[in-house]
């Protein structure tokens, strides 16, 4: 009886350290896994950390290129804006440009008809002046001739106060018909002018 006991104890004992041999081994395999565990969350928790830089980075870079863009996307709109208002511009000096050839076309016209008026006033001042030469010279021998006629007719008058011999006589005839052919020659040369 006692040594049934004995038996059971020792297959007891025996049970039990193959108990805590086993409870060892397995709380020695779950510290490993623990150990490995923590590696494994300390290499993520890294791993967390590059990324949140990475991703706070990114956000960084996005955010400069977002202002970059919207810079040169305001920039753009300006340089849209210049290129308009030289459009513009250009348009307005085309238009001024026309208007100008057309006042330039105006005025060479208007210069073309002045330089042809200007040659045919000279034209018509030079048969202006030659005429006026002209009828000075007839005025000066309607003069020269005035003067003759009055002589004529005071030799005539002479005469015919004298008229005592047949020469004076003659002679007073002579007379009479040149007055008559001076006067008829001022009287075409009034006509003609």
């Amino acid at each position: 009886m006692f040594s049934e006991i004995q038996g059971e104890k020792e297959r007891a004992e025996g049970s039990q350290e193959q108990l805590d041999q086993k409870m060892k081994e397995r709380v020695s395999t779950l510290m490993e896994e623990v150990s490995k565990t923590n590696e494994l969350r300390e290499s993520l928790q890294c791993e967390v950390h590059e990324l949140r830089n990475n991703l706070e980075n990114v956000t960084r870079e996005v955010t400069d290129k977002t202002a970059s863009n919207d810079r040169l996307v305001g920039e753009l709109l300006e340089l849209q804006k210049n290129i308009d208002q030289i459009s513009n511009d250009k348009q307005s000096i085309s238009d001024e440009k026309q208007v100008f050839e057309k006042e330039l076309e105006d005025a060479t016209k208007k210069l073309e008809k002045s330089l042809v008026e200007i040659a045919q006033l000279e034209k018509s001042l030079g048969e202006k002046t030659e005429h006026a030469s002209e009828l000075e010279k007839e005025i000066s021998i309607t003069k020269i001739s005035s003067e003759e006629m009055k002589n004529l007719r005071l030799k005539v008058k002479q005469m015919d106060s004298v008229n005592t011999c047949t020469e004076l006589k003659e002679e007073n005839a002579l007379l009479t018909e040149k007055l008559s052919q001076l006067e008829e020659e001022k009287v075409q040369f009034i006509s003609s002018s």
